[in-house]
């Protein structure tokens, strides 16, 4: 049963990320509105997806588990980092960024993922930390989650203006 719940796909997250940015990147908004927009999505749908905190629970656990179980597990996380990993590739191509040596997109979609997954469960029963940030310039919205910070923070780190 662990491992049929670990395959179970009721949605994507990353179609859930596309349709969040989707208006603000065809509106040609800067990359730092992107990071904000797609960060505050992602911290407002974790409290109600109990599909998430169940997959996280059995990714978690199946360490000490079936070894059917630890490669459901493995091929979730892998699956998951693929897409996110094309999404970002699209978005730097867009944005004229690539990875930033030694770091791959993959990296990126890694550090993400643990990112948002470790949000999700430090904000269960509370409220995500948010904070103004007026002076980011023209197009980029001021009110900010502790997680769009921490992203912007992330692809500044591992990326670096193409060529």
């Amino acid at each position: 049963m662990a491992i049929t719940a670990l395959e179970w796909r009721g949605r994507s997250s990353i179609a859930d990320t596309i349709a969040a940015i989707r208006a603000v990147v065809d509106g040609g908004a800067p990359l730092l509105e992107v990071l904000r927009t797609g960060a505050e999505a992602n911290v407002h749908r974790f409290p109600g997806e109990t599909d998430f905190f169940i997959t996280l629970a059995l990714r978690a656990s199946a360490v000490y588990a079936s070894g059917d179980l630890v490669e459901a597990s493995r091929a979730r996380v892998e699956e998951g980092l693929k897409k996110h990993a094309e999404l970002y590739e699209a978005l730097m191509a867009m944005f004229g960024r690539r990875p930033r040596p030694p770091y791959t997109t993959h990296h990126l979609a890694s550090v993400l993922a643990a990112l948002a997954e470790g949000f999700g469960i430090q904000d269960l029963g509370g409220r995500h930390q948010h904070f103004n940030r007026p002076d980011l310039g023209e197009g980029v919205g001021s009110e900010w989650t502790l997680f769009g910070a921490a992203t912007q923070a992330v692809v500044e780190h591992f990326t670096e203006p193409s060529p």
